[in-house]
């Protein structure tokens, strides 16, 4: 399948320029969702970074390099402090969009610090802890992220550290928005 060979290929130029970078990075979005909650189609691959926006120069440019065209950004994710970057890598026929998020807060580098390296497919790569991908999602807080999130919760909540959980969502302003997940669940707090 094209679909699937043009993941691979776009993930796999990005883990390459990443790691030439020495750069900490993980998976978060719906790739990696299959492994703590409901697996569903993407058309793109969503990265975090352990570079702070003053290393989004020397990424982007070895990006350019490897196929990758930015779309937008860095810009800030409105109502988040997610900083994200859109690129869309093309080889021959290929083509699929990655979406980059660069160190921000010290959240973000205390989840790479503790990401898994999980198979996908065939191949076996670094991705957020199902507590860091539940924390992302409810962050985002888009109607499919929530959907994501509860899907987390449904899969792996009774093996989460929630203490983790609920002490990150206090600090970033979203204990709110999991409260009121978890309540919609069935599984108030």
């Amino acid at each position: 399948m094209r679909a699937d060979r043009s993941f691979y290929a776009a993930v796999d130029a990005f883990v390459r320029v990443a790691n030439g970078l020495r750069t900490d990075w993980m998976l978060i979005g719906a790739v990696p969702l299959a492994a703590w909650g409901q697996a569903r189609a993407s058309t793109d691959a969503d990265f975090v970074v352990s570079l702070g926006l003053l290393g989004a120069w020397p990424l982007e440019e070895r990006l350019s390099k490897a196929g990758f065209r930015k779309t937008a950004g860095p810009a800030q994710i409105p109502q988040s402090q997610l900083v994200v970057a859109n690129y869309t890598f093309r080889k021959g026929r290929l083509s699929f969009k990655v979406d980059v998020f660069f160190r921000t807060t010290k959240w973000d580098a205390v989840a790479l610090s503790r990401r898994l390296r999980v198979r996908i497919g065939a191949r076996r790569y670094w991705v957020a802890s199902a507590e860091d991908l539940l924390l992302y999602k409810i962050t985002a807080y888009r109607k499919r992220d929530v959907d994501d999130a509860a899907s987390i919760v449904d899969r792996s909540g009774d093996s989460m550290d929630w203490r983790y959980v609920w002490r990150w969502a206090r600090k970033m302003g979203a204990a709110h928005l999991l409260r009121q997940l978890l309540l919609d669940m069935g599984r108030g707090r």
